[in-house]
């Protein structure tokens, strides 16, 4: 019995942006709520996929796995807080900063 495994996207995916795949040539870009057939699960972070529906002659190619896609979400969250973190220093500095020059003015 052959088993076929589809996933709907939850994300845009442009492989040419991406700076972890392999091979950005063999990416298979998609949109937000695309019909992916998984061909092969092999490697746990690039899966290998083919739009549904497509034309017959556009190969199957790589696709990021959920796992890797998670990863990569959280990887960006903890560069997000780190970069609002930062932000909130300098605010304090500059805030501390400032109210030094007013009290040294009077």
């Amino acid at each position: 019995m052959i088993v076929q495994m589809f996933v709907r996207a939850l994300f845009d995916y442009l492989p040419e942006e991406d700076d972890l795949i392999p091979c950005a040539q063999a990416g298979v870009l998609f949109h937000v709520g695309d019909i992916l057939q998984v061909i092969s699960k092999d490697d746990h972070n690039w899966w290998q996929a083919r739009r549904w529906g497509a034309p017959p002659c556009e190969p199957a190619g790589l696709v990021p796995s959920p796992e890797l896609q998670e990863w990569r979400t959280a990887c960006a969250a903890i560069e997000k807080a780190k970069r609002d973190q930062a932000g909130y220093a300098l605010t304090a500095i500059e805030h501390y900063a400032m109210s030094r020059m007013f009290e040294l003015n009077r």
